[in-house]
């Protein structure tokens, strides 16, 4: 009987341990689950805390001059370009960006005469949008306008700010053309509106 009973304790004792090394186990692995999900968490929300921070929020972008373009047709010329003028008196339906380089033998102009809006936006020819390439005293009297291209310009303006005078953006110029049978394509196709004053 007593060496019966010691079996059984011993069962019983064997049994029991069994069994709180299997709840022991089971505890540790929802904990190891419940923070790793914490972690995960807590880095996803420092992650997206760190792109926001750090986000481009915009703003009146450093000059772009000097800059070169490369004029190539009927007329194939390499000019650079370093002096902007803008013109756009608030309340004014006229916005016009010139772009000059050393000499001011060619100017280049973009504008929107009597059609603009006095907002940023997306325009193109159908909304008044007017590219030239001209030249002025000491050149040859070139002359080239969208008008007698292919009259495809935009202009996309991306900050407009009549308190501080500035307003920022590109524009494009297709084809220009100069009345007659002569034109010209401009490289890059892509060219920036910078004001730095609106007078």
């Amino acid at each position: 009987m007593s060496c019966g009973t010691s079996s059984l304790r011993t069962v019983l004792a064997l049994w029991a341990l069994a069994l709180v090394t299997a709840c022991s186990g089971k505890s540790s692995d929802d904990d190891s689950a419940t923070d790793s999900g914490d972690t995960q968490d807590t880095a996803d929300t420092a992650d997206s805390a760190d792109t926001a921070d750090t986000a481009d929020t915009g703003g009146f972008p450093d000059s772009p001059a000097p800059f070169t373009v490369q004029v190539e047709g009927s007329h194939s010329e390499t000019i650079s370009f370093n002096s902007p003028d803008c013109s756009h008196r608030t309340g004014s339906t006229t916005f016009r960006q010139f772009w000059r380089g050393e000499g001011h033998v060619w100017v280049l102009l973009v504008e929107m005469f009597d059609t603009f809006p006095g907002e940023t936006g997306d325009f193109d020819a159908t909304q008044g949008v007017r590219v030239r390439l001209q030249e002025e005293a000491g050149g040859m009297g070139g002359y080239y306008d969208s008008q007698f291209g292919d009259n495809s310009p935009t202009m996309q303006l991306v900050g407009f700010d009549t308190e501080a005078g500035e307003a920022w953006g590109t524009f494009t110029a297709g084809t220009l053309g100069d009345g007659a049978s002569g034109s010209i394509t401009l490289s890059p196709t892509t060219l920036p509106v910078w004001c730095s004053s609106l007078e």
